[in-house]
């Protein structure tokens, strides 16, 4: 499985607003309800240098919430 890391939700420290989600998203048209598109996007926390690190505790109390 290949997995990418994209930079462009990071302030100027490098700091990345997001966090590592597993997110399904699905489209359906109004009309008909018939299905357009299907996804699934995964987000990492890293830190300064670029590097996965695990989601802070704080965050993960919020997410639980």
């Amino acid at each position: 499985m290949e997995i990418r890391v994209y930079y462009e939700d990071t302030d100027c420290g490098g700091v990345v607003y997001t966090m590592l989600i597993i997110l399904s998203t699905l489209k359906e048209r109004e009309r008909n309800e018939k299905l357009l598109a299907s996804g699934m996007t995964r987000l990492a926390c890293i830190n300064k240098n670029g590097k996965p690190v695990r989601i802070p505790d704080s965050m993960l109390k919020i997410l639980s919430n």
